[in-house]
């Protein structure tokens, strides 16, 4: 669970993404740097070997005297390494003619006889620097051709330097061990200096993102946090936004209630109308068929005008709504009740926590509960209990009644998408399609189901995520 609650952050999250390329990217950068770094110093740790090499064979060169058309050395020598055995460094001079060994340091005494090389490789006066093994020990060679001059004759000779490989690599061993110590720890701190730079540098987004949720808790009505220049027309556009939104569904609403009181005033002169024409009848015809069907007609066209209105203002779900605390709504909702319904003596049981919000319009809030709590009072008997609670970001509203209640089929029915105000089911009104329809325009659900009064039970649930 918590890796997959890392990998979803990794991909989802814009600091895990920059945070997964650095840590991916930082290693091989450094791994990249480590080789490019060994490489130089490896090279010029040669550079130095051959050019001590070099001056060994300068100093024996300055050594050497040419005696009886051959070469001379002296047992010592200046350079003390080629005078101690064991010292891993060592010296030959040879005749370049027929490679017959003239002259071998004390160091080499006992230890190298000779040394074979492909002779023809060689240019004269230009040393030559090689790495070849001698009897799988890797060495460091340095061939050098000279000629000497005797009389009119010309005596080539070569001399040889040679030096094991154990000071280099002990070297380029401490030099790596160095590299990737300090390379590690430069590593870890550009990690964290990283992770830092990223909580600083995205702190804005993380700020415009608690705003919103303030706004959408309903906290406040629009972003006043001071944001970097990158965001700023973001936050601007959103703040018109919802400025724009709010100023939409306001026109919305008062165009509504006008169309809804010019509609109403024909429906109720026709209404008059009718109870005029009934008075100027006589007593025989005011009960006649035709006029009750135009009454009852016009009452429907009210009830359908109502309920339209009602579905068009309210349940109109904003991106941004401020939250409205459930319990004193409900409260007084129930207060008024309990004094529409007093000749029934009800008993009410409410049970509201006080951080039940309901995130949306408060019209809507009062259209749901109000419809609710009327039914409950109007079909219970004695009985009407309120629950409100959130829960894992969910706020459920629960309302029951002692009353008849309705079936399974005719509930199915009831909740049904797309059902109308003249289909709803007798006894329950015009008010639950209402309810309904603000439900799913929050995006919520509506749950009909027996109540352990013995009437119905009607839960709300909607969403508290932004």
């Amino acid at each position: 669970m918590k890796t997959c609650l890392m990998k979803n952050w990794l991909l989802t999250s814009i600091q895990g993404r920059l945070a997964l390329a650095s840590v991916l990217l930082l290693p091989l950068i450094c791994g990249a740097l480590a080789w490019v770094l060994e490489r130089a110093y490896s090279a010029s740790l040669l550079e130095a070997q051959h050019q001590k090499m070099t001056t060994q064979a300068y100093a024996l060169i300055a050594s050497a005297e040419l005696e009886s058309q051959s070469l001379w050395l002296p047992e010592l020598v200046t350079d003390d390494r080629l005078n101690q055995a064991f010292s891993n460094h060592y010296a030959f001079a040879f005749n370049h003619q027929d490679n017959a060994l003239l002259w071998k340091s004390l160091s080499a005494q006992g230890r190298l006889d000779t040394v074979e090389y492909d002779v023809s490789e060689l240019s004269l006066g230009d040393p030559k620097f090689l790495r070849l093994p001698i009897s799988d020990v890797p060495f460091f060679h340095l061939h050098y051709l000279v000629e000497w001059e005797d009389g009119e004759r010309v005596l080539p000779f070569r001399f040889v330097v040679l030096e094991t490989q154990d000071a280099y690599r002990q070297a380029m061993e401490e030099y790596r061990a160095s590299l990737w110590f300090w390379l590690s720890a430069v590593a870890l701190a550009l990690i964290a200096l990283q992770f830092m730079i990223l909580k600083w540098g995205l702190r804005p987004i993380a700020a415009l993102s608690h705003d919103l949720s303030v706004i959408q808790k309903g906290e406040s009505d629009s972003l006043k946090g001071n944001y970097p220049l990158e965001l700023q027309e973001m936050t601007d556009s959103i703040n018109r936004l919802i400025s724009h939104e709010a100023h939409q569904r306001e026109r919305y609403r008062n165009t509504l209630a006008d169309l809804a009181h010019s509609i109403k005033n024909p429906s109720a002169i026709i209404s008059s109308a009718l109870n005029q024409a009934g008075n100027s009848l006589p007593d025989d015809m005011r009960n006649t068929s035709w006029l009750q069907d135009i009454e009852e007609q016009n009452e429907r066209i009210d009830k359908i005008l109502s309920y339209q209105l009602t579905r068009a203002v309210g349940g109109v779900a904003a991106p941004f709504n401020k939250a409205v605390v459930v319990k004193p709504l409900c409260d007084k909702i129930c207060a008024a009740m309990g004094k529409v319904y007093h000749d029934k003596s009800m008993t009410l049981a409410c049970d509201i926590s006080g951080d039940a919000v309901f995130r949306g319009d408060e019209g809507d809030l009062i259209e749901l509960l109000g419809n609710l709590i009327d039914n409950a009072f109007k079909y219970g008997k004695a009985q009407v209990n309120v629950h409100a609670r959130a829960h894992d970001n969910t706020l459920r509203i629960t309302i029951e009644d002692d009353g008849p209640g309705i079936s399974e089929a005719e509930q199915a029915k009831l909740v049904r998408r797309g059902q109308r105000a003249d289909t709803t089911i007798p006894g329950q009104g015009i008010g639950l399609a209402v309810v309904n329809d603000i439900v799913e325009s929050y995006g919520g659900t509506l749950r009909l189901s027996d109540s352990e009064l013995g009437g119905l039970s009607v839960e709300l649930a909607f969403s508290q995520g932004l």
